[in-house]
């Protein structure tokens, strides 16, 4: 079982790091840089945050509600969805 209250601080840090990228990105004027880092910062945005997002609003839920609460198949896939943020930012990577 995972430690839920350690996860959600890890998983807001992470959070935190992406949403400064992606509004250091959204501030580049560049005539050259801006419509590259726009879109990098929307790919952050779908690719990462959502899913940390996702993972944040997970975690609270199962705060309040409490994990025994939650049937088993529902619980394993909201455990999954913490674990691959923590893991991987909130990425799946592809190899």
């Amino acid at each position: 079982m995972l430690d839920y209250q350690t996860s959600k601080i890890e998983v807001s840090r992470i959070e935190k790091v992406h949403s400064e990228i992606v509004g250091f990105l959204r501030e580049v004027e560049s005539d050259f840089h801006e419509i590259p880092a726009r879109n990098l910062a929307l790919r952050i945005e779908n690719n990462i945050l959502q899913p940390v997002r996702y993972a944040l609003s997970v975690i609270e839920t199962i705060q309040d509600v409490g994990p025994d609460q939650i049937p088993d198949v529902i619980l394993q896939k909201w455990n999954l969805s913490i674990l691959e943020v923590l893991e991987y930012g909130g990425v799946d990577f592809e190899f």
